[in-house]
């Protein structure tokens, strides 16, 4: 196992050319708790996937948006009609493929329609 600077780690790495920042469904919603996103000067906004009620996202303390009628795959591209065979060769899971996929080409829509609005354009 390498060594780690953890002075280097926890030190802030922010870029000021960026103001906002947006996470799409983030499986770790704990990490939008850290101390260090107390005071961001970056709006950070999620959307969220799904369940409005999902627990992980109970308190996170950021602007959010539901899309409940997506899963969390559909923050995925479409599969390709050898989609399904490729993920299952490859040990990926296949349920990725499953659903409609002009709904989730809606979905899509959608997400970058509440994209678009959060940031203004």
């Amino acid at each position: 196992m390498a060594d780690v600077d953890q002075e280097m780690l926890e030190h802030a790495h922010r870029d000021t050319r960026i103001s906002a920042a947006i996470a799409i469904d983030p499986e770790y919603a704990d990490v939008f708790l850290a101390p260090s996103l107390k005071n961001h000067t970056t709006d950070i906004r999620v959307i969220r996937l799904g369940d409005p009620d999902y627990p992980q996202f109970a308190h996170i303390g950021l602007p959010e948006m539901v899309i409940e009628t997506a899963t969390g795959y559909d923050a995925f591209p479409r599969c390709t009609p050898k989609g399904e065979n490729i993920l299952a060769e490859d040990g990926g899971d296949a349920s990725l493929c499953d659903g409609d996929a002009a709904e989730r080409a809606r979905i899509h829509d959608e997400i970058a329609e509440r994209i678009s609005a959060a940031i203004g354009w």
